[in-house]
């Protein structure tokens, strides 16, 4: 038996599955099919396995754990993708740039979660399943964060300037915005950098090319993020192929 996310995921997965997942990651469902449903009850529940059942249909620890980093991605992006449409559909008041953070949040949540799930697929069972970094790993393994860290520096940093840029808006001082057509428009990723000092915003050297809509700026780091992740899933099945 086939099983289909419109049909038997959970209630989250058949929400979005029209609204994004069919469309912009239609991968999420082929590694869902084969790596996950195996794992649950289904057609009875959706719970996972036993230990010793799974055991006897030959997956471990891992394969749990991949499964929940796998859902955990979506969910981040389903969070995003709400704040993103949020801010489409309303006028801005001062306190909405709030909505544009907490996005690049769940935006950046996900591409950190997404790392260490395609470096745990790229060396299956090197990782500790459940310590986040090798030093609080009781079999001495690597763990979550060198996963996460490897896949970043082997892949050249993708996704950089969304981090980026999340960094800025988070780690440091606020961002200046402005307010345009009832909406706030702050500056777009990659052009932040250049108004980190408020008053550039009074000069004469300000370009109002460098600035968009904060529904653009977060629509652009979603669409980004997510194109990214079906890409590599689809390496993932393409390429190297299911193990």
């Amino acid at each position: 038996m086939t099983y289909q996310i419109v049909a038997d995921g959970d209630s989250v997965e058949k929400y979005y599955w029209p609204i994004f997942l069919e469309d912009r990651f239609p991968s999420y469902e082929k590694y869902w099919q084969l790596r996950i449903v195996p794992l649950t009850n289904r057609p009875k529940n959706i719970n996972f396995k036993s230990d010793s059942e799974l055991q006897k249909l030959g997956f471990n620890d891992e394969d749990i754990c991949l499964a929940q980093l796998h859902y955990t991605i979506f969910r981040h992006m389903a969070r995003s993708f709400e704040i993103c449409k949020h801010l489409e559909s309303k006028e801005h008041d001062l306190f909405y740039s709030d909505y544009l953070s907490e996005g690049f949040y769940h935006i950046v949540a996900a591409q950190d979660v997404a790392f260490e799930f395609l470096q745990r697929l790229k060396k299956t069972s090197f990782y500790d399943p459940w310590a986040s970094k090798k030093k609080e790993s009781l079999s001495n393994k690597e763990a979550s964060f060198e996963a996460r860290r490897t896949w970043i520096k082997e892949n050249h940093e993708p996704l950089n300037e969304i981090r980026q840029y999340r960094n800025n808006i988070t780690h440091g001082r606020i961002i200046p915005k402005m307010i345009q057509n009832s909406k706030i428009y702050m500056p777009r990723i990659g052009y932040e950098s250049k108004y980190l000092d408020w008053r550039t915003l009074n000069e004469h050297g300000t370009k109002l090319s460098d600035f968009d809509a904060i529904d653009v700026i977060l629509n652009v780091a979603w669409e980004r993020t997510i194109s990214y992740f079906d890409k590599e899933w689809e390496v993932f099945f393409n390429c190297k192929g299911p193990t």
